[in-house]
């Protein structure tokens, strides 16, 4: 990974909006560069919901508990359960 100049980060602390805008001056290509975000890491309580799921689902296709799945059906009910967002 490329490492960025103590004069960029005193750049991009200044910034208002949290970037920085620079520019190659031999190709005049301009790039940004801002902070990626962090990602929440799971913690183990959801993970074990996750592997709880997974399990059960594992188990009803293994039992054959299929069925098609009909896109707009469960966005509608998604819809419906969280309010219409």
């Amino acid at each position: 990974m490329v490492q960025i100049t103590p004069e960029q980060v005193e750049a991009l602390a200044q910034s208002e909006d949290h970037c920085l805008r620079i520019r190659d001056p031999k190709t005049n290509k301009q790039y940004v560069i801002f902070e990626e975000p962090a990602v929440p890491e799971a913690d183990a309580e959801h993970i074990e919901y996750m592997r709880r799921g997974l399990e059960e689902a594992e188990e009803a296709i293994a039992q054959g508990d299929v069925a098609p799945w009909n896109k707009d059906a469960f966005l509608a009910e998604m819809h419906q359960q969280h309010g219409g967002r």
